[in-house]
């Protein structure tokens, strides 16, 4: 759910944003590498994701010389895992944020030169 408004909420603004800032006859172009980009990079975080999951379970697996993942090794595995995607979120939203602000300067300047 808590993706859902994430999505919801961060999407249609920045689509808009990159449509509306090209000229009308690219923004079929625009939207296809929007669309390429928004899609790799779901499969690189979903890739990434399993990854570092997996790892981390094998490598508890192997510290405990476990056969079988227990409920708590694969909790362990998962926490640390949503963690640091936790993290990850929160470093792009800070940049956003900054580039952003550095975004709207740009423009402001640019309407009192003219």
């Amino acid at each position: 759910m808590l993706l859902g408004a994430t999505v919801g909420s961060f999407f249609p603004p920045n689509m808009s944003r990159i449509l509306g800032a090209g000229a009308r006859t690219g923004e079929g172009v625009a939207s296809s590498v929007m669309m390429t980009l928004r899609n790799t990079g779901a499969v690189l975080g979903v890739a990434l994701f399993g990854t570092i999951a997996i790892q981390l379970i094998a490598g508890m697996m192997a510290h405990r010389h476990a056969i079988r993942a227990s409920p708590d090794i694969l909790t362990m595995g998962f926490s640390v895992t949503f963690t640091a995607g936790i993290l990850l979120c929160i470093v792009a939203a800070v940049i956003s944020a900054v580039i952003r602000d550095e975004n709207v300067r740009v423009e402001q300047r640019k309407g009192e030169s003219t």
